[in-house]
């Protein structure tokens, strides 16, 4: 289903309005009326797509969860060992990261206004709802796919922590160093439950 290009451009709007905003206030002084103001939109056009401006966050994030499917679809129709789940969990992973690095600036300036649990649930939800698409379009019986939901719902809460911690200090580690040591949990973590 298409959406109406006026909902998408109002929309786009407000998501561009509320990226700029952070750049220059803390997350928790940023009101719904500054985003409209900045945005040239009024107060019912926000509410008619967005709650409050968590609301809008998270759609901004789902649009990072869309990229990485999208990216991960274009990934797999070459490289068939896709079909090898750890190899899965690891590309997904790793496309996690790089729209993370993408959106690196947004998310520290929330961490650092915020909880950075806010920020870790809504990275773990989009990578654990990213695995669970992929997975569902795979053939699993009913227990093999439980397994792995499971483990993919561990290691999402783990990969998501790691990630937040990356950014913060990001200068104790590099982008490869931390795609290796996710690696190495997910192929480990698989080894065990399948066993």
């Amino acid at each position: 289903m298409k959406t109406d290009l006026r909902i998408q451009k109002s929309k786009t709007a407000l998501q561009n309005s509320f990226i700029d905003l952070l750049n220059k206030n803390k997350f928790s002084k940023i009101t719904v009326d500054q985003i409209c103001k900045n945005a040239s939109v009024n107060r019912m056009t926000f509410y008619n797509h967005y709650k409050d401006k968590y609301d809008l966050f998270e759609d901004i994030i789902e649009q990072l969860r869309i990229n990485v499917i999208v990216k991960f679809t274009e990934y797999a129709k070459d490289d068939f060992s896709i079909l090898n789940i750890p190899n899965l969990l690891y590309r997904i992973s790793e496309l996690v990261i790089d729209e993370c690095i993408k959106y690196q600036n947004i998310i520290l300036l929330i961490i650092h206004d915020t909880q950075a649990s806010l920020i870790q649930y809504i990275i773990s939800n989009a990578l654990n709802n990213s695995i669970v698409k992929v997975l569902q379009s795979l053939s699993f019986n009913e227990k093999k796919y439980n397994k792995i939901s499971l483990m993919a719902s561990f290691l999402t809460g783990g990969i998501s922590s790691l990630i937040v911690h990356w950014l913060e200090k990001g200068e104790n580690y590099q982008r490869d160093e931390l795609n290796n040591l996710i690696k190495e949990f997910i192929s480990h973590s698989y080894e065990i439950l399948m066993a």
